[in-house]
């Protein structure tokens, strides 16, 4: 291949001013330093453009963490906490106020009942055996295996209220309740909470015995005034919060700005207004139904924060790392100071799980033990909050040295008062008065 061919006719007259002719010698030299020239470039804006991207990455988790940031606040992180997650679930905005809830849910907009034959309160059922076992299934995976232990002289009464007792003790998301009629003096069983989407010959199933099928309950069939089976799908949910009844064509309940809603109309039975004051802003999922109310809590998030924490120090330390590599002042300068700033913190940050490592001579690198991280969150959270979030914190004081390299990268750390004696404190910054170097 002939050089010549390749090289580009710039590079000729560089020629031409060394050496009068268009050389070989001339190109090779030129070519050679405008080759390097170009590599060097290249490998400065990829340095540049990967610090740029950490060091943006960290201010925004500094930012996030900040409890002065005016809009997401990592600390004020909510979620919903539920006794029974197969009875209600729920998710909780941020700043959402701490609250709790006692739900009741009688049905949720997609179940089916299912019912049983209407018996003789006081008659025998003649049952051979003195226990029975049947399964439920949900559709949620496997199904739960109930059993209900009878006396062979109990009543049909005595036997419905013992199939609906072992069935709401389960705590699987279905209820039963027996339903009596007085004047007749007759009862019936009804089994509340599976989704009719859900519902098949597997639904409900004899597995040790015949209770079920003694009993006439059937997902295949629909009932009458006797005999058991499938009720029609009301379509509404039936929920009690705070002992207060509501009604709702989703299983979707939104308390937001300060009145429970649904869709902006949730219907109180008890009153057609209804609702309750105070901006919670939170969503609860009706899953299941339940005969006791089920707590239902909106909770400091403590997963989430912690999450936050561990995800900060991994920004943390990804940005020193390549700040370390650069011979530039700006980047040393806020590397030492980022470091100093932990290093003021060690103790702290050590009773909270984050400890650091040296990994070489000149680096070292920041863990958070997550299970200890957790633990000080649940028992010391107003502490972490200042020591992450608060005032003059760890995020506060890692936005001025990002902001300072960001928008004044010639300007370093090092403060000189009117008499030109160095000092060791950031009285520029107004809040940095404890920032030793």
């Amino acid at each position: 291949m002939n050089l010549m061919s390749i090289v580009p006719q710039s590079f000729f007259s560089f020629g031409d001013v060394l050496s009068g002719d268009r050389s070989m010698t001339g190109i090779f030299f030129h070519a050679s330093q405008q080759l390097a020239h170009r590599k060097e470039t290249d490998r400065n804006d990829l340095f540049v453009n990967r610090i740029n991207a950490r060091v943006s990455d960290l201010k925004d988790k500094a930012t996030e963490m900040y409890d002065g940031n005016p809009g997401r606040k990592l600390f004020e992180a909510r979620a919903v906490s539920s006794a029974n997650n197969r009875v209600v679930t729920g998710e909780a905005r941020d700043s959402a106020f701490l609250s709790r809830f006692n739900i009741k849910v009688k049905r949720t907009a997609t179940s089916q009942a299912v019912v049983s034959d209407v018996f003789k309160r006081s008659e025998s059922m003649g049952l051979t055996r003195t226990f029975y076992d049947f399964s439920v299934n949900r559709g949620y995976g496997d199904s739960e295996r109930i059993r209900v232990n009878i006396r062979l002289d109990d009543t049909n009464k005595e036997v419905l209220n013992k199939v609906a007792d072992a069935i709401n003790d389960a705590g699987i998301g279905i209820s039963a309740e027996v339903q009596e009629n007085f004047q007749a003096r007759t009862v019936r069983l009804e089994i509340e909470g599976i989704d009719r989407s859900e519902m098949s010959s597997i639904a409900l199933k004899d597995e040790s015995g015949d209770l079920l099928k003694r009993l006439g309950i059937s997902t295949s069939q629909y009932s009458d005034n006797s005999t058991g089976g499938l009720n029609p799908v009301v379509g509404d949910a039936l929920v009690e919060i705070n002992g207060q009844e509501f009604t709702s064509d989703s299983n979707r309940i939104y308390l937001y700005d300060g009145t429970l809603i649904y869709n902006e109309d949730l219907v109180s039975t008890k009153n057609a207004e209804g609702g309750f004051r105070g901006n919670y802003r939170a969503t609860f999922d009706l899953k299941g139904t339940n005969i006791e109310d089920i707590q239902t809590d909106i909770t400091k998030d403590n997963d989430k924060i912690a999450a936050g924490i561990e995800d900060f120090y991994g920004s943390f330390n990804r940005t020193i790392d390549t700040m370390d590599y650069s011979p530039v002042f700006a980047y040393a300068s806020t590397s030492n100071y980022l470091n100093n700033i932990m290093e003021r913190n060690a103790n702290d940050l050590a009773d909270a799980g984050v400890t650091s490592e040296q990994i070489s001579e000149k680096e070292k690198e920041y863990r958070v033990g997550s299970e200890k991280l957790l633990d000080s969150l649940r028992n010391n959270f107003s502490d972490l909050k200042d020591l992450f979030a608060g005032a003059g914190g760890i995020a506060q004081k890692s936005l001025f040295g990002i902001d300072k390299l960001t928008f004044a990268p010639m300007i370093g750390f090092s403060i000189f008062e009117a008499d030109a004696k160095p000092t060791n404190y950031f009285y520029a910054s107004g809040f940095l008065f404890d920032g030793h170097f």
